[in-house]
């Protein structure tokens, strides 16, 4: 597969996240016009979409989109180049963070008029699951004052759409929380959430999962890996890597040395580091969660395009198929290259592929008189 898809991919991304060196609204614009002239010299464009798909999502679920402005137009200049079907699932990623900023406000309306305080400052987005790309599933148990807000929003989301189900996608979550107790005043930056420790405050952003684990330290001085696996019903594995992480944030302390790639001993002891400090008020911890290979990143992108590719060949010679009723070999393969040339260039070893196993379901037949021509199986 050519580098050259997932390569522009990243060059948007770059282009369209927040940084400190961010170019003014027209000159973005003039730097996406010219990623598009790029783009229509790309032959994979079903890798590149892939690739740009999944790096957009971080970016809306992350809140790290440089423009709102620039995200449309980029998926307008798509959509005018490829089609409607192209840029369909990156329009609806939009359009679910629209809804869910009106829904943000319908739910505070929700608890204003019932006279409940979660206590913290709680948003949500809420995805629609054919639209964005598979996120990872995380089971813990969560915050008391987490629990209460999404069982408060799961009944406002039932009485609002009947025959819904929500699925909390925790490992995606994150938010803010104070501390009191390390010398000077901090912010580490998921939800607003107090830590009592000792006397000043730092504020974290964190991952939920860093977060529920801070949490704990309201209760008790220390913990084993073996107790903090219990009390948050997290696998050994993620919770290891969570740990890691505060560890080399110097905001915990553990008995012998943890490393993020693999599992903690269960009788390691974990402690605040009461001596924590740092330059920065607001810290933003999350960053140091374990970050996935990108060498297998991509093989898992190859992997879904190959799939995804076989049912979009599949799909274009039963629709010859259908249309002709009779064809032959050659002529087929070269209606099915002509068709798909504006999304990708198939192998004809993966056509011919995809023509047997039509043959096998019954879609389509060899002629018995003339074995190069095909026939259409109603």
């Amino acid at each position: 597969m050519s580098k050259s898809p997932e390569l522009l991919a990243k060059y948007c991304d770059q282009l369209l996240r927040k940084s400190s060196k961010m170019p003014e609204e027209s000159e973005l614009e003039d730097m996406l016009t010219q990623v598009m002239v790029v783009f229509k010299y790309i032959e994979d464009k079903d890798v590149f979409s892939k690739f740009y798909t999944k790096m957009f999502s971080k970016r809306l679920i992350s809140e790290t989109s440089a423009s709102e402005e620039a995200e449309v137009s980029l998926i307008n200049k798509l959509k005018q180049m490829c089609g409607f079907e192209y840029t369909n699932r990156l329009s609806k990623m939009i359009n679910d963070t629209q809804i869910s900023k009106d829904s943000c406000a319908e739910f505070r309306d929700y608890l204003s008029n019932r006279n409940v305080d979660l206590g913290i400052d709680f948003n949500m987005l809420i995805l629609s699951s054919g639209s964005w790309p598979a996120l990872p599933t995380l089971k813990m148990h969560l915050p008391q004052k987490l629990n209460l807000a999404i069982e408060h929003f799961t009944s406002f989301y039932n009485s609002k759409h009947s025959g819904r189900k929500l699925t909390w996608v925790l490992s995606q979550s994150r938010g803010e929380m104070y501390a009191y107790g390390f010398g000077k005043k901090y912010v580490f930056t998921t939800v607003v959430c107090d830590l009592r420790f000792l006397t000043s405050y730092w504020k974290a952003m964190t991952t939920t999962t860093q977060m529920a684990v801070l949490l704990l330290f309201n209760d008790s001085v220390e913990y084993t890996v073996a107790s903090l696996v219990t009390s948050l019903g997290m696998d050994k594995k993620t919770l290891s890597q969570v740990l890691a992480s505060l560890v080399k944030n110097d905001v915990l302390k553990s008995s012998e040395g943890l490393d993020i790639s693999s599992e903690a001993k269960d009788d390691v002891v974990l402690t605040l580091n009461h001596g924590y400090f740092n330059k920065k008020v607001k810290v933003d911890l999350s960053k140091m969660v374990l970050r996935s290979d990108p060498k297998q990143e991509t093989e898992h992108v190859q992997k879904n395009v190959d799939e995804d590719r076989k049912s979009v060949i599949n799909a274009c010679i039963v629709r010859i198929m259908k249309t002709r009723k009779r064809i032959s070999h050659s002529q087929l393969m070269t209606e099915v290259l002509q068709q798909l040339s504006a999304r990708f260039k198939p192998s004809v070893e993966m056509v011919k592929r995809c023509i047997g196993q039509l043959i096998e379901k019954e879609y389509m037949r060899r002629d018995d008189a003339a074995r190069e021509m095909y026939e259409y199986m109603a």
